[in-house]
């Protein structure tokens, strides 16, 4: 019994050092970033900006950003350019609500 508890402790200690060296293998790497390891990161940022930029074109060619004013709820629903778009704001004002609506911006 005592040989058993002995050998299963051994392994447990085996394994725990193999986890910590492979622990430590990997923090190092995510220290020391290599050259390729740098070039990996600043390709993909690079093509995560190329993305955001062509939706921001595309958004911008499709009307986005603009601001326009209606004055029925028909007109709303007919002039649909919020459809295809990911995010949309509308301020809906009533004559007593006028003032919250008015336009800050030029």
């Amino acid at each position: 019994m005592a040989d058993m508890q002995q050998v299963l402790a051994q392994a447990v200690g085996n394994l725990g050092s193999t986890l910590e060296a492979q622990l430590d293998a990997e923090m190092k790497r995510l220290d020391d970033p290599s050259a390729a390891d740098i070039a990996a990161i600043r390709k993909k940022r690079l093509e995560d900006i190329k993305k955001r930029q062509a939706k921001s074109k595309e958004w911008l060619a499709r009307g986005h950003g603009e601001y326009s004013e209606i004055f029925s709820e028909a007109e709303f629903f007919k002039t649909t350019k919020v459809k295809g778009f990911e995010l949309a704001i509308a301020a809906f004002c009533t004559l007593a609500t006028a003032g919250c609506c008015q336009r800050t911006r030029p």
